[in-house]
């Protein structure tokens, strides 16, 4: 037992040994070692040294012991590392008892033994563990084991050390250097080789531009564009506005004049807080220093809410409130000044509803192909009435766009003044204004809100909400309205080329693109005609089959349906039941007389799965015929690899060190992916505008060149625990102690232990 004492501490005193104590295991099961009943049954042997030796019934029985260990896992102590190592997954198949009975038979031979002394030291190191249990004694011990005494816990005790000594001893044969380590990483590793055909949108975009394109041919493109693609293009200027603003000036308002409009509302000092906590970010900022940096950004300081800003700010809530009242007069007054206007556009809009209710109503018959003359012509006039009531209802649209633009809002806010102090109106100028420009629109600049007009439109023209600048409050009303306009050609002029070019290129590669596939696959299917007959010949099977089935079908549904309505017949000829299934007979026998329409739809439904097969089929020709596909359109062939299939992945290589196509091909799953004979669809690196197609030429298993430092030492670190572990697995199956030591069955028939 020197080798036991030198590796005491790894053998012995592992926190797991005492998952031992969590059997649950009766004193009848342990009355062996007093013991054991003498049977002629034989049992398996193994040759050890070169002599054939028998396993012992007491083998069998230490084995069900432990065999009970692992199968008890998974609470208390059971959870720690044992004191046999882990022979078998969870889940293992080989059978457990035999594993066991064989290696303590091994052990025995092999002559390792176990001490009282040592099984008491492993119980003292097994008291601090089970602690946590509330285990103080070795009694404690032996009782949360079940044990029925001391000598038969210290028994299994021995016997777990005794199989786990000669495993760990055969262990150390294990070789868990890091060559070994990197010869197995080499194994996982394999390397992949794919040719491709690529075609360069750059490029072509580089040949295009050699032949230039005018200036006319630009703006005529411009010009097509959809209003949303300018504008995405960034062709597109401003918006532009025209807008008049009704206004009250703060520093002539004079809350007295307008005690009317007031009337009694007062203003609340949480009002006011909330106010300048609104409006702060606007209108109570202080302003910077002169001397600080143009370019410097800070945080923004406030003025502070003293007792003369809230007096501002209570004006100011005065002065907004005033401004409401007259705008909610405007408002009322517009609305009639447009009412006749407004319900002549209602009139013409339900005359056009009905109108083309008419058109619907004469549309199956006029459209006839065996329609009269009167049926045709009530639809021509019903069509008629439909134009004729679209053109009123426009024309009561621009009457009512015309009466919106000619309310004379200075006039009605003059009135609703009065001569009081600080009321006005502004026109913002006969040119329209871009939002920025009215940032500036006197007398209220700086108006930073003016981006709230874009939410006005001229069949809603009047702002709902109060707009406030330092110096004013004040509403707004949109006058007119132009969409964005070009911007100059010469200032769009080098990005319209760019995009043109662009835009070229793209339409040429796609054109390509398509030729190039077509013919690919064209010269791929000229190379497996056997195939392809094949697939045809299996098409047609499965249409006579599914036909076959589908008008079965349909006559055992006829057949149950004929007794059936049959059977109602007989009762009552006149009841729902017999009509019912006098239709579902007629009805089936209709469908059995379409079976060529059935056929057909069949022929295309199948026909659709066989093309998918044979153009999956021709992939594997592709390598063979992807130079003659490509050569005609402008596609590049070439060879990449072979590298391994996760070059980009853990393995720490630089990618700026491979080719942009094996940066692109080998960071794309359906690339890596790939199997000898398969190809992928065509993929676009929208980064360096390529298109690929790739397919596998080769596979192979790797070598330790592809094993990078940084991989090994990553795989080190995650799986140094589990090596060993697995190598016992490993070792230690029945399959591999059939090899290693000739285990035989004495027959089929699963040894058991004798009973006592």
């Amino acid at each position: 037992m020197d080798f036991f004492r030198k590796y005491q501490r790894i053998i012995l005193f592992t926190a797991g040994i005492f998952a031992l104590v969590t059997f649950s295991i009766s004193g009848n099961m342990l009355e062996f070692f007093s013991g054991l009943r003498q049977t002629s049954a034989t049992y398996p042997t193994m040759v050890i040294a070169g002599r054939s030796v028998s396993v012992t019934e007491e083998d069998y029985a230490v084995a069900q012991l432990l065999t009970a260990r692992d199968e008890s896992r998974g609470g208390g102590l059971g959870d720690l590392v044992v004191a046999v190592p882990p022979l078998l997954e969870p889940d293992g198949n080989d059978p457990r008892v035999e594993v066991y009975a064989a290696l303590r038979r091994l052990a025995i031979e092999y002559g390792i033994e176990y001490s009282d002394d040592e099984v008491e030291k492993a119980i003292q190191t097994g008291l601090t563990i089970g602690g946590a249990l509330g285990a103080t004694h070795v009694q404690d011990l032996r009782v949360i084991g079940g044990y029925s005494d001391l000598t038969q816990f210290r028994k299994v005790i021995g016997e777990a050390l005794r199989i786990g000594t000669f495993v760990r001893m055969q262990a150390l044969a294990i070789d868990t250097t890091d060559a070994s380590l990197a010869g197995q990483l080499a194994k996982d590793v394999e390397l992949l080789t794919v040719v491709t055909a690529a075609i360069d949108e750059k490029a072509i975009q580089t040949a295009i531009e050699q032949k230039d394109v005018s200036d006319d041919d630009l703006k005529t493109w411009i010009n097509g564009l959809s209003h949303d693609d300018q504008n995405a293009r960034g062709f597109l200027d401003s918006a532009r506005y025209r807008v008049d603003l009704a206004w009250l000036e703060l520093a002539a308002f004079d809350p007295a004049a307008f005690a009317k409009e007031l009337g009694d509302k007062q203003f609340s000092e949480d009002e006011v807080k909330g106010y300048y906590e609104l409006n702060k970010f606007r209108l109570y900022q202080k302003e910077k220093p002169k001397d600080a940096p143009p370019d410097q950004v800070t945080e923004p300081e406030y003025l502070e809410l003293d007792e003369a800003l809230k007096t501002q700010i209570t004006k100011r809530l005065q002065a907004e409130a005033v401004l409401r009242s007259i705008w909610d007069t405007v408002t009322t007054r517009a609305i009639e000044a447009v009412k006749a206007e407004n319900e002549a556009v209602v009139a013409a809009q339900a005359a056009l509803t009905e109108a083309q209710k008419g058109v619907e109503t004469a549309m199956p018959r006029g459209q006839a192909a065996d329609a009269t003359e009167d049926e045709k012509k009530a639809l021509s006039d019903a069509e008629a009435a439909v134009t004729a009531a679209k053109a009123k209802l426009a024309d009561a649209q621009k009457a009512l766009g015309d009466k919106r633009a000619a309310f004379e809002l200075a006039a009605v806010v003059t009135e609703l003044a009065a001569g009081r102090a600080g009321v006005g109106v502004t026109d913002s100028g006969a040119e329209p204004l871009s939002l920025q420009g009215l940032q500036d629109l006197a007398p209220v600049a700086p108006w930073q809100g003016s981006a709230a007009v874009g939410a006005l439109s001229m069949e809603s023209p009047l702002s709902t909400q109060v707009q406030r600048s330092p110096t004013h409050a004040f509403q707004v009303r949109l006058r007119s309205f132009a969409e964005a306009p070009l911007k100059k050609f010469e200032d769009i002029r080098e990005k319209a080329r760019s995009d043109w070019f662009a835009m070229k290129a793209g339409e040429e590669v796609t054109q390509k693109v398509k030729d190039f596939e077509a013919k690919l696959v064209e010269l791929a299917k000229a190379k497996i005609p056997e195939r392809i007959a094949e697939l045809e010949k299996q098409r047609d099977e499965k249409v006579t089959t599914r036909l076959t089935e589908w008008r079965d079908g349909l006559n055992a549904k006829l057949t149950v349906a004929k007794e059936k309505r049959d059977l109602h017949e007989k009762r009552d000829p006149k009841s729902q039941a017999f009509k019912q299934m006098k239709a579902e007979v007629e009805r089936l026998e209709a469908e059995l007389t379409k079976e060529e329409a059935q056929r057909k739809l069949l022929l295309d439904e199948v026909q659709k799965e066989t093309d998918a097969e044979i153009t999956k089929s021709s992939k594997a020709k592709y390598p063979e015929v992807l130079a003659e596909a490509a050569q005609p359109f402008g596609f590049v062939v070439e060879n990449h690899g072979p590298f391994p299939r996760e070059l980009f992945g853990t393995t720490g290589r630089v990618r700026d060190a491979y080719p942009e196509a094996v940066r692109f091909l080998w960071n794309n799953s359906s690339v890596t992916a790939l199997k000898v004979g398969e190809a992928t669809e065509l993929l676009q690196d929208f980064t360096g505008r390529k298109r690929y197609l790739a397919a596998a030429t080769a596979v192979e298993k790797g070598t330790l060149a592809q094993v990078t430092r940084r991989k090994l030492l990553m795989e080190r670190e995650s799986v140094g625990d589990r090596r060993s572990i697995q190598a016992i697995m490993q070792s230690f199956s029945l399959d591999a102690l059939t090899q290693r030591y000739g285990w035989k069955r004495p027959s089929d028939t699963e040894i058991k232990p004798a009973n006592n």
